[in-house]
């Protein structure tokens, strides 16, 4: 039963303002602008950890988009985003499984698993390194409950001038009114460890947030 399916590719670094230590030229990125940001789904990744009575699985999906607007130089000021995976096109490596999975989520009534920003928390920006991390507070939505999530996750710019964003948290299938899953004897724990791999193409310069924006 297990799946090789580690979480999402090793990211890179993000970009600085013009001066001393610029790296726009390089990233193409203002970091003082407020941007927005798209996910890209071919290189893109949702996906949860679990351990079993047997062993221990993942399950992943590309079938993932989102949205994203901050300003990388202070991304606590006024982020906002959301991003939302197809809850049945989750994939462990065992067609049962999966359809023991689907039938849990109850997928025809909850098509998506969505995680809407909130706000972001202890923000540490490292414009040499071209890198930043926190703590993401939002609203995570499973089987159509919603529970608030801290997320811990850096955010970097790659070779590619893309928004390079990963991060996990644990949270219990319980919480969302979801029984977890089993096979014949294997039962699998309540508590899963949620990851996200995304990377996100630039847009451009974003409007000023909403009073709703970023939970604001």
């Amino acid at each position: 039963m297990d799946v090789a399916a580690a979480p999402g590719p090793a990211a890179s670094a993000p970009a600085a303002r013009p001066g001393l230590f610029s790296f726009r030229s390089a990233s193409g990125l203002d970091w003082d602008a407020r941007l927005r940001f798209q996910v890209v789904p071919a290189l893109s990744r949702v996906g949860f950890d679990a351990k079993s009575t047997l062993h221990d699985f993942t399950g992943v999906t590309s079938e993932v988009e989102g949205r994203l607007a901050l300003r990388l130089a202070d991304p606590g000021r006024d982020g906002e985003g959301e991003v939302v995976a197809r809850a049945a096109t989750l994939k462990t490596g065992i067609d049962g499984r999966d359809e023991e999975l689907c039938k849990r989520l109850e997928t025809a009534r909850h098509p998506e698993l969505r995680f809407v920003l909130r706000a972001l928390r202890g923000a540490r920006v490292d414009r040499a390194a071209r890198r930043v991390t926190g703590q993401v507070e939002g609203d995570m939505t499973i089987h159509g409950v919603t529970r608030r999530l801290t997320v811990p996750v850096e955010l970097t710019v790659d070779d590619a001038r893309r928004l390079v964003v990963t991060g996990d948290a644990a949270l219990r299938m319980s919480d969302f009114q979801v029984e977890p899953p089993t096979v014949g004897p294997i039962s699998v724990e309540d508590q899963v460890r949620f990851w996200v791999a995304l990377r996100l193409r630039s847009l451009g310069p974003a409007g000023a947030a909403t009073a709703n924006e970023g939970g604001r």
